[in-house]
């Protein structure tokens, strides 16, 4: 059943858009700066359907990585989770497109502030997925490093959950209790993970080469 989620998903984007279409103005704001203010704008049509279609194309592609993976037989060892993940992704640009039409139709949907927090709930997401995953060539912490261990996989994947998880709940909290900040916030955590994971990979590199 929970591969069928994504797709219940993205017919509900589209039935929504089809839905609101004829209401929805000719020019939809499609960008939002760090203060909540619109500063970009699309078409009505690229509005309505744009994100249903990237997250169609995104599912396929996400179906599409373990038949091609040179290691796919691992994806077998984690595949509840990375349905779970596709689930995830296709269910942010949901929220975000959700947030979006309703914003269009002049309802007071704060989507700065939705997406922040969509953010902050996919890298808990992340945080759970990261443990479980197994050596491959196209989803996880994939460095040089990783990629040449299984060993280094498991412990950056291991640390890198713990990481993920906690930034995503001091994404929420900063949108909780410190919402001017959370922009510079997530970005700063996006930035910090980056570099963590790939210098933690780097230092468990060594480690198993006894340097």
């Amino acid at each position: 059943m929970r591969k069928y989620v994504p797709l219940l998903l993205i017919a509900l984007m589209l039935v929504a858009s089809a839905l609101a279409y004829d209401n929805l103005p000719d020019r939809m704001p499609s960008h939002w700066n760090e203060r909540g203010e619109v500063d970009g704008y699309s078409s009505r049509a690229f509005g309505a359907f744009g994100i249903p279609v990237i997250a169609l194309f995104m599912w396929g592609l996400l179906r599409l990585l373990p038949s091609i993976d040179p290691r796919r037989e691992n994806y077998d060892k984690f595949r509840r989770m990375y349905d779970v993940l596709i689930a995830g992704v296709i269910g942010f640009l949901a929220l975000l497109h959700l947030g979006i039409l309703g914003f269009s139709l002049g309802m007071p949907v704060p989507v700065d502030k939705l997406a922040f927090g969509a953010v902050g709930l996919l890298f808990i997401l992340l945080g759970n997925f990261l443990p479980q995953a197994r050596p491959n060539w196209f989803v996880g912490i994939r460095t040089p490093w990783t990629l040449s261990s299984d060993r280094v996989w498991e412990r950056t994947h291991r640390v890198g959950g713990y990481a993920f998880a906690l930034a995503g709940l001091v994404m929420l909290g900063a949108l909780a209790f410190a919402p001017n900040y959370v922009f510079h916030t997530v970005v700063g955590l996006a930035v910090g993970m980056a570099v963590f994971v790939l210098g933690y990979s780097y230092f468990a590199w060594r480690q198993e080469r006894g340097r």
